[in-house]
């Protein structure tokens, strides 16, 4: 605000200058001499020092700034043209010549001014649009009044909405059923249950109670629940997530942008120099002068140096928008060349969340059937694997929970294969075995994998496990073939159990794998040069790394952060496409762009030194150009039009009217 406020007395005072002295010039123009004529001119000189000086102080600042690093900014050859302008109208004025450009010079400061006031405050709009705190988090809080009753008893009363970045620690926040918690916090009244999917991925609601902490981002389910603040914004848990990704290196896009804009400025202070000495040589030193003075304004390349920030900063804040959280704005240009897509299976093409069919007992010779299901109850619950949850699960929602403690021995996970361990003396094995047979009954969604308890070597017990398909895994297969990309299904589950996917998908024998390990899954990645990885970031973290571009499905925001390029804040596999389909358009707004700003700084460096345009007309036209390219950005961005996206699913596009962003700014998850 402060900025903001600075920049606007800036301009006011630089415009109530600059129309003096067109009011000064409009005088000398209509034959003021004598007396007059030399009032009017050193007037104008005095009006002319402050707009020079305080007005286009930023100017020089950011020209010297760039100089001291040795580099060549924007700004080198607008502080360049107007301390030449000024030293050339004062020397005119001492040799009593009439060609005097400090009208002119006023105007130019003030159209610079205001052009770069209009550009801030249009690529503050498109940061704000890009800004994943306001995306994804509330912005908003309800403060509780806090008080002591006569009993010595705290009270808290409903007070009002407040922005969340005026809460301070202590503060008490009321957070209603269904609605997300603003805030990193302990409950200091009410219980209920809370979703910590989005940022953990677990996908059981958690109970909390009086003293339990509770972090922003996360979504209260039942009872109203006062918390008192702890951390807000940039400082929660998630914040601290948000803010990692929000620190996007410089892309190589505008790395190179910045080097052509380094290249046209050099090219531009060349060709003043040259022509200088042309004209001067030839005797035409002021009307050279002119000219130069043209170009060194109208070359200006500030459409250049804005057009790759301005359009990337627009392609991330529809994605944003959308659900879809890019850590590296390299992923547009990366996108491009992807030639394979490599697909994980549970928890990517299905919805992960596993249930038991059916148990068998096969063997009983070794233990009764209770001392079995006592171990894998005990094996299975120490693992965070979706399918060892699954069974742990099975056990206790089914009211099973085998009574017998069991104590396992050398227990330990191998990723890909299973749990491993001992008990008294026996060894144990909880891993994948045959897909069983009565899945082919099943729906024609649901999908069936078999994990077996064995003990030293005999199979004891066979869990059926089934999953389903999301309902638009199918529309993305088709769409990646319909964009010429290969496809191949990677999954450490059983191969009949992928193959059965395979089969509903319409794959071919060679797009699918199954039974790997992770590393037979980076190792398939690292095959080819340009790839994408889809998968969920805890169980496939190796992969999503070594890929081009690793897309962790909606999960857990915590570890897909840590290991993927590009996060989906909503379920489902509709934003693989809208992704693609964001990074293609984003290319062709900042190459569209590109060839505007090219152009336009060609043809009228080629009618500066033509004479065909005066300083005055050049100091108009060079801040047109950047406000051409800051609403070719804004008005054409990707979805600008407010159809469909592209990659909406048929599914999805029956809820596309209306449909919520992933976090509104009433922080309403969608």
């Amino acid at each position: 605000r402060i900025e903001n406020r600075r920049a606007l007395i800036r301009l006011g005072v630089s415009g109530a200058i600059a129309g003096n002295l067109m009011l000064m010039s409009v005088s000398l123009y209509g034959g003021a001499d004598g007396w007059y004529g030399m009032l009017f001119s050193w007037v104008s000189v005095l009006l002319c020092l402050p707009l020079l000086t305080w007005g286009a102080w930023p100017f020089y600042h950011g020209a010297w700034a760039s100089l001291r690093m040795r580099r060549i900014s924007i700004d080198v050859p607008i502080a360049l043209a107007l301390i030449l302008g000024f030293l050339s109208s004062f020397l005119q004025l001492m040799a009593g010549a009439e060609h005097l450009y400090f009208d002119s010079l006023g105007m130019l400061v003030f159209f610079l001014l205001g052009s770069r006031y209009i550009l801030t405050l249009m690529q503050r709009k498109a940061h704000r649009g890009a800004d994943l705190h306001v995306q994804v988090l509330p912005v908003q809080a309800l403060q509780c009044d806090v008080s002591e009753s006569g009993h010595g008893e705290t009270c808290y009363a409903a007070g009002k909405k407040k922005p969340v970045s005026e809460l301070r620690v202590g503060d008490v926040v009321c957070v209603n059923p269904d609605e997300m918690i603003p805030v990193d916090g302990q409950v200091v009244r009410g219980e209920s249950e809370i979703d910590l999917g989005w940022i953990t991925g677990e996908s059981v609601p958690q109970p909390v109670g009086v003293r339990s902490d509770v972090y922003a981002g996360t979504r209260n389910l039942l009872g109203t629940l006062y918390i008192s603040v702890a951390e807000v914004g940039v400082m929660t848990r998630v914040g601290k997530l948000l803010a990692a990704i929000e620190h996007y290196p410089k892309s190589q896009f505008t790395q190179t942008m910045d080097r052509v804009a380094q290249w046209l400025l050099i090219v531009v202070l060349v060709i003043s120099a040259g022509a200088l000495v042309f004209f001067g040589l030839n005797g035409q030193f002021l009307e050279g002068f002119n000219r130069v003075l043209a170009l060194l304004i109208v070359t200006c390349p500030c459409a250049l140096a804005i057009a790759t920030p301005l359009a990337l900063s627009n392609g991330l804040g529809l994605a944003a928008g959308e659900g879809i959280l890019i850590r590296n704005p390299d992923v547009i240009e990366s996108i491009a060349k992807i030639t394979h897509v490599f697909l994980d299976k549970t928890g990517t093409l299905t919805r992960g969340f596993l249930a038991v069919k059916s148990v068998t007992v096969v063997d009983t010779s070794l233990m009764s059937v209770a001392d079995a299901h006592a171990i894998a109850y005990a094996m299975e619950s120490q693992s965070k694997h979706p399918i060892a949850r699954a069974i742990a699960r099975y056990y206790e929602t089914g009211d099973t929970i085998p009574h017998k403690h069991v104590v396992i021995e050398h227990m330990h996970e191998v990723a890909g294969q299973g749990l491993f361990g001992e008990c008294h003396g026996h060894r144990l094995e909880m891993i994948a075995g045959m897909a069983s047979q009565e899945g082919d009954g099943l729906a024609q969604a649901s999908l069936m994998t078999t994990v077996v308890l064995r003990i030293d070597g005999a199979v004891v017990l066979t869990y059926d496990i089934s999953d389903t398909l999301y309902a638009d895994a199918e529309f993305l297969v088709q769409a990646l073939r319909q964009k010429n990309l290969q496809i191949r299904v990677l999954s450490g589950d059983s191969p009949k159990a992928v193959s059965r996917l395979a089969t509903q998908l319409g794959l071919h024998a060679s797009e699918w794998q199954g039974g790997g390990s992770p590393e037979s899954k980076t190792q398939s990645v690292l095959a080819y040069p340009h790839t994408m990885m889809v998968g969920d970031g805890a169980n496939d973290a190796v992969a999503l790394k070594a890929a081009t571009v690793g897309v962790a499905v909606h999960g857990s925001l915590e570890a897909s952060m840590k290991a993927a390029d590009v996060y989906l804040g909503k379920p489902g596999l509709g934003g693989v496409i809208r992704l693609l389909g964001i990074c293609r358009q984003t290319r062709q707004v900042i190459r569209r762009n590109l060839a505007l700003s090219l152009v336009y700084n060609v043809a009228f460096c080629i009618a500066a030194l033509m004479g065909a345009i005066t300083p005055l007309v050049a100091s108009v036209l060079m801040p047109l150009s950047s406000l051409t390219v800051v609403v070719s950005s804004m008005w054409t961005s990707p979805g600008g039009s407010g159809g469909e996206c592209e990659g909406d699913s048929p599914h999805e596009k029956k809820q596309t009217k209306g449909r919520q962003p992933f976090a509104t700014h009433r922080g309403e998850h969608s």
